[in-house]
């Protein structure tokens, strides 16, 4: 598990790795502060990485726009089959909605 201090410019950076990334399967930023502006960076990664199968973000303070932008990218990418959306800002009838738009667990 990976520990972001600046928030941004982190989960950019590591999103920017995550696009060249050839060999990663997994990617834990669980209990960081990705929050949407991050997961705009995440999701610009996921459509275009091939290679990540497991991607936790339980606990990263990602709110509904944060969650539905990963999901939009989810349709792009089939390497991923799990992805951990737990413990976000994001209400039950969202979740609910955001769970039907993806096959995965």
């Amino acid at each position: 598990q990976m520990c972001i201090r600046d928030r941004a410019e982190g989960v950019k950076s590591l999103s920017e790795m995550l696009k060249a990334n050839e060999s990663l399967t997994k990617f834990n930023l669980d209990a960081n502060n990705v929050r949407d502006e991050g997961a705009v960076f995440i999701s610009e990664a996921l459509k275009v990485n091939k290679t990540l199968a497991n991607l936790r973000l339980k606990q990263a303070e990602i709110g509904v726009k944060g969650a539905k932008l990963i999901v939009e990218a989810l349709e792009s990418n089939t390497a991923i089959t799990k992805v951990d959306l737990r413990v976000n800002r994001i209400p039950g009838e969202e979740k609910k909605v955001l769970l039907s738009l993806i096959h995965i667990c």
